[in-house]
């Protein structure tokens, strides 16, 4: 696992959800990709039904940072956007992120750097990929699509499925339900956001189904684009 030194450099992490901004000490990245997975944050067992092929965990990342004695607990939260942000430079209009999705597993603190600072060390599960967007004016009319993670037949008539979905944009997109935010048949709402979180997002939030069921999303771009969950076949 390669560990990135960015002391002195600048760099700031992000919790949105929790408010935390902290200078960025170290960044270790673990495998990107690992084996098939038995659960998710959700707590929803994830055995691959009818579709083929595995469930991909996007694996981890260890950050330590400045330690903020006022910031919120970390621990049994659910998952939230994480960014770490590259200072900017001359020509610049924006900076560099590092901008992915995350909940914490394991949270250790009181280390003291060389430099006599005080960290905190984070352990992260991802929830999404790792999505760097490069500094420069932000991408804003690219695409999102719905994606299908996994059918599960539980036993009793009904079959369990999983989304998640890919924003291509590198700022969130609000989508609200309707015409370009759907499932059908109806209810439209069943779960799915209305915001979506650049980059690609896994297992991250389940309806359970007696028949197919279609999930039509229409992003930036205007192309609208759907993924499909059936009792005896899948097809994105």
């Amino acid at each position: 696992m390669p560990t990135i030194a960015l002391e002195g450099t600048g760099a700031k992490i992000t919790f949105a959800a929790t408010g935390l901004t902290a200078d960025l000490i170290t960044l270790t990245l673990a495998d990107r990709a690992k084996d098939a997975i038995g659960t998710s944050h959700l707590g929803s067992l994830l055995t691959l039904g009818n579709r083929g092929g595995k469930l991909v965990d996007p694996g981890q990342v260890v950050v330590e940072f400045d330690h903020v004695p006022s910031a919120p607990a970390l621990l049994r939260r659910p998952p939230e956007q994480v960014t770490i942000s590259y200072p900017l430079q001359p020509g610049d209009s924006s900076p560099a992120k590092l901008v992915f999705t995350a909940f914490a597993t394991a949270v250790g603190g009181g280390e003291l750097t060389p430099g006599g600072r005080l960290t905190r060390q984070v352990t992260l599960a991802l929830t999404s990929d790792l999505a760097f967007q490069p500094a420069g004016p932000p991408i804003t009319n690219a695409s999102v699509s719905p994606v299908l993670e996994s059918v599960t037949n539980n036993g009793n008539g009904t079959w369990t499925a999983l989304w998640g979905w890919y924003n291509r944009n590198t700022v969130p997109v609000t989508i609200p339900i309707g015409v370009n935010n759907r499932f059908s048949p109806v209810p439209q709402a069943r779960g799915q956001p209305v915001v979506f979180l650049p980059g690609r997002h896994y297992g991250q939030f389940s309806t359970v189904i007696t028949a197919t069921l279609v999930w039509a999303l229409k992003g930036p771009d205007g192309q609208g684009r759907t993924a499909t969950a059936g009792v005896t076949y899948i097809k994105n």
